[in-house]
């Protein structure tokens, strides 16, 4: 059997970019996949975060 992409995962996803769009965008629609996403919109702002 697959394995079911609704299941709960430890993941966690870092997405940097410039358009508040896109962040929105993954914010919105990676976490019903199970993945914890944190946003941040410049690499000086990603590198605060890790």
């Amino acid at each position: 059997m697959g394995a079911n992409v609704f299941e709960s995962t430890d993941v966690d996803i870092l997405i940097v970019d410039d358009d508040p769009d896109l962040r929105r965008l993954f914010e919105l629609r990676l976490p019903k996949f199970g993945y914890k996403v944190t946003t941040a919109a410049s690499a000086d702002e990603a590198i605060s975060l890790i």
